[in-house]
């Protein structure tokens, strides 16, 4: 299962609407891949909406070492191919970066 960032945060914020969905799916999957961009966007949606800074902190320090969780460390060339998706197609930098990781 990819997680992104919108999922981690229903799965995170007990007073969405979707958060026990994605309790479910996120427990349940045999999969679970990542990367650094989506847990540090992350924190800056957590930080938008109010959740205490030190949760969403905590929450994606427990994710980069779960064992469980792959995080793919998004680094140079990966940058670079997720720029080039980013000018080729109108989508958002984090969205792009994630194609250029699985692909």
């Amino acid at each position: 299962m990819l997680l992104d960032t919108s999922g981690l945060y229903c799965y995170l914020d007990s007073a969405d609407a979707r958060h026990s969905r994605a309790v479910s799916l996120l427990n349940s999957a045999t999969l679970r891949l990542t990367h650094n961009y989506v847990l540090a966007e992350l924190v800056a949606l957590c930080n938008a909406r109010g959740v205490d800074r030190r949760i969403a902190i905590e929450f994606v320090g427990e994710l980069a070492n779960d064992p469980y969780v792959t995080v793919a460390w998004v680094e140079r060339d990966i940058h670079h191919s997720a720029m080039e998706l980013l000018r080729a197609r109108p989508t958002r930098f984090t969205r792009s970066a994630t194609l250029s990781v699985l692909y």
